[in-house]
């Protein structure tokens, strides 16, 4: 094109343009980087025979091992100044599992030492376990009924899964015990703690509830004798196994097993199935070996409660809020002082609304309804019900933190109404208020949806505040259950948020953790992406119900 015929402000466009495109490059990129971690994290992949020279012997509890069995993770190429690409030397990362007999779950062997294996061992196991991290060996023997089987026995798998459903379902009853009958035995002996308090300050007899609590802890005794009954005998049978190609092996109780694979043995469509198989079991299970083994299911189902709890107060105090600024308020000073606090509202860190709701809503406000309501509990329990971290506080946080995205997109879709409806419902003998309420606020919905859906983007990701208010790294309890009122808003919760900011900084084992991080972080996009998409359908019915809106 001729410097007569361009276009004024091309360049300037074509600059925009770049810029857009590495955004979305960028933002692709994270994306994609999370998908393939974390969901490689799932996909079964091949055990290798390793061996390393006398000098690189791995250390394990029995002496030295000069052979493992591990599963490669990663080729890093060491940065040495001086060298040209192809002369540095490159280690290879493997996991090795067992942290119990090596110490560590991961091994760096430099390239050049390293001697695999190239036949595949296909009797080599991966195992999950219950208090341990996972191993990867080969099964010797095990002992069921007193009755000895060896692994090259025909009826061996059978009889391994069928020793370790007995240990599950031994494991599952002790479950239901402490969290059914000695839960509820709990609460009743703290129930009855308050009651005999409130008779000993009236300076009534109390033998009547004393023999109560007797019989109580009683049968919380007799209960716990059968949980640990039921323990002893989920582990009564023993497996012996082979930890290494040098020969170590060790017992170990079958009880301990909760899944195992041969990923020597598995062909695509079988690695396909597990791949979904360890996806859903993530996803339902509950965290094992502090948050690194295990699954996610309360940190997901405290992060939607959350959001959804803090989606009620945050909606309801920022519409009324933008339809008496909208509606009602005159351009005045205060007015336009009250607009520029709310905008600069959205730009106050978050870690300052964690400290603020730590010392207004935890420590004044739900210290004083203990105080008032709750007394006599406190003082009979030593725990306080509101006047710690919970569902409510940390809530009521996010929503305060989220309330200028509400304002501003509810004041939008107001703005968007048009002028005809408002008159039209005035000229039909409407009050304000009437025009507002029947006509105004259904057809602003969805802009006002527009707003809930971004505070929810905004809430359900942060981290900072919630280390305050409520958030923890392993919660007793679902924070929704079946038991009355169903929704504890009192209670602590786990958050997908925290739950990376914990696998990845205050792991024992970063390493082993790291791989989690990415998985978790998958499920948080995927849990996020899906509220959104609740909203915006939502929206969009409701945008086709009120097509005069500008939303």
């Amino acid at each position: 094109m001729s410097k007569e015929h361009k276009i004024k402000g091309e360049t300037r466009v074509w600059i925009t343009g770049l810029g857009l495109s590495a955004g979305l490059i960028m933002t692709l990129s994270i994306l994609g980087l999370i998908f393939y971690y974390g969901l490689s994290v799932f996909w079964p992949k091949d055990v290798v025979t390793v061996n390393v020279p006398e000098e690189l012997a791995i250390r394990d509890k029995k002496g030295t091992s000069t052979s493992f069995w591990g599963i490669e993770v990663k080729r890093v190429e060491q940065q040495i100044p001086g060298r040209s690409k192809e002369e540095k030397p490159i280690s290879v990362q493997y996991y090795t599992a067992n942290r119990d007999a090596y110490g560590n779950s991961f091994i760096f062997v430099k390239e050049s030492q390293l001697n695999i294996s190239e036949q595949l061992d296909p009797n080599v196991m991966i195992m999950e376990r219950e208090s341990e991290s996972r191993a990867i060996v080969k099964p010797l023997k095990i002992v069921v009924d007193g009755k000895e089987i060896e692994a090259s026995a025909a009826n061996f798998i059978e009889e391994f899964d069928n020793a370790i459903q007995h240990a599950a379902d031994k494991r599952h009853a002790a479950e239901e015990l402490v969290g059914g009958i000695l839960l509820d035995i709990a609460n009743e002996i703290k129930n009855l703690k308050v009651v005999i308090h409130k008779k000993q300050l009236a300076e009534q007899d109390t033998s009547a509830e004393e023999a109560q609590m007797k019989e109580l802890k009683a049968r919380a005794d007799e209960n716990a004798k059968k949980v640990n009954d039921l323990y002893e005998e989920k582990d009564k049978d023993s497996l012996t196994v082979q930890v290494n190609p040098n020969g170590m092996t060790y017992e170990m109780p079958i009880g301990e097993v909760i899944r195992y694979n041969f990923p020597n043995q598995l062909g695509t469509m079988s690695r396909l199935s597990l791949f979904f198989e360890n996806v859903y079991e993530y996803v339902t299970a509950y965290p094992r070996e502090a948050n690194t083994e295990g699954g996610i299911f309360p940190a997901i189902i405290g992060t939607l409660v959350m959001t959804i709890v803090m989606c009620i107060p945050v909606t309801f105090f920022g519409v009324i809020t933008a339809i008496y600024l909208h509606e009602y308020a005159k351009d005045s000073l205060v007015t336009r002082a009250v607009r520029i606090a709310i905008n600069n509202l959205a730009g106050v860190p978050s870690i300052v609304f964690g400290a603020f709701g730590l010392g207004f809503f935890i420590y004044f406000i739900g210290s004083n309804i203990d105080d008032f309501f709750f007394k006599d509990w406190k003082l009979a329990t030593g725990e306080p019900i509101f006047g710690t971290g919970g569902l409510l506080w940390a809530s009521l946080t996010l929503a305060l933190m989220t309330l200028p995205v509400v304002i501003v997109s509810t004041e939008e879709a107001l703005s968007s109404v048009p002028h005809g409806l408002r008159e039209g419902a005035m000229g039909c003998g409407a009050t304000k208020w009437q025009s507002i309420w029947t006509v105004i606020l259904p057809s602003a919905t969805p802009g006002i949806i527009t707003g809930m859906i971004l505070a929810m983007a905004r809430g359900a990701g942060e981290v900072a505040p919630l280390m305050l208010v409520g958030v923890v790294k392993l919660a007793p309890s679902l924070p929704v259950n079946a038991t009355y009122p169903f929704v504890h808003i009192d209670q602590k919760f786990m958050h997908l948020g925290f739950h990376i900011y914990d696998l990845g900084f205050q792991s024992p084992d970063s390493e082993a953790a790291k791989p989690m991080v990415y998985a978790t972080t998958l499920f948080l996009i995927l849990t996020v992406t899906g509220l959104n998409l609740a909203g915006i359908i939502i929206r969009q019915r409701l945008k086709k119900r009120f097509a005069t809106g500008a939303f």
